[in-house]
C-alpha cells in the first residue's frame, strides 16, 4: 500500500502508541490539569472493554445461560 501512495511515510501507529501512554503518565506527574485528560482516556478505554469482552465470549456466554 505504501508503493501505491495510501500509507504516508513517517511514524507508524505502533511507535506513536508506544510513546503516547508513557507520555500521558509523565504528563500526569508533571501537571495536575493533565489528569483530566488521563481520566477521559481511561474512561474511554473502560467503556470499550465490554464490547470486546462480549464479542470474544459471545458463544460461551450464550451456551452457559
Amino acid at each position: 500500500m505504501r508503493e501505491a501512495g495510501f500509507i504516508a511515510p513517517g511514524l507508524h501507529f505502533g511507535v506513536v502508541a508506544a510513546l503516547g501512554l508513557p507520555g500521558l503518565l509523565i504528563g500526569c506527574g508533571l501537571s495536575r490539569r493533565a489528569r483530566w485528560i488521563a481520566a477521559a482516556v481511561v474512561l474511554q478505554m473502560v467503556s470499550l472493554l465490554p464490547v470486546f469482552v462480549t464479542e470474544r465470549y459471545r458463544l460461551p456466554a450464550c451456551l452457559a445461560s
